[in-house]
């Protein structure tokens, strides 16, 4: 979506308030533990940057994905962040930022 409007309009300004909420249960798509919706969501949100590849921020916005994915999976999944590391990893500063999550117990993080 965010590639769409930039695709459309330019720069867009950054609003700082909530704009919706989504409700979260036990039965989301993206609670992350089931490995056929984990595999869903990731290959999903890859087809909807893709139809991207020609804007100037498509391989931003494809690295900071993946970056925020593997982000989501150290916290929620590591064994599946373990795994897709060779997948997703990068040297980007975002994602060096978040590779020490993979390691820490989740009882030390902040969600």
């Amino acid at each position: 979506m965010i590639l769409k409007l930039l695709y459309e309009y330019g720069k867009i300004p950054v609003i700082s308030c909530n704009c919706c909420h989504y409700r979260i249960h036990g039965n989301n798509l993206s609670s992350l533990k089931n490995k056929e919706s984990i595999n869903k969501i990731y290959e999903g949100m890859l087809r909807a940057i893709d139809c991207y590849k020609d804007h100037v921020l498509y391989s931003k916005a494809r690295q900071a994905f993946k970056t925020a994915w593997f982000s989501a999976l150290a916290y929620s999944n590591k064994g599946e962040a373990l795994k897709r590391l060779p997948q997703l990893a990068s040297l980007s500063k975002g994602f060096v930022k978040r590779l020490p999550k993979l390691f820490i117990p989740n009882v030390l993080l902040k969600h």
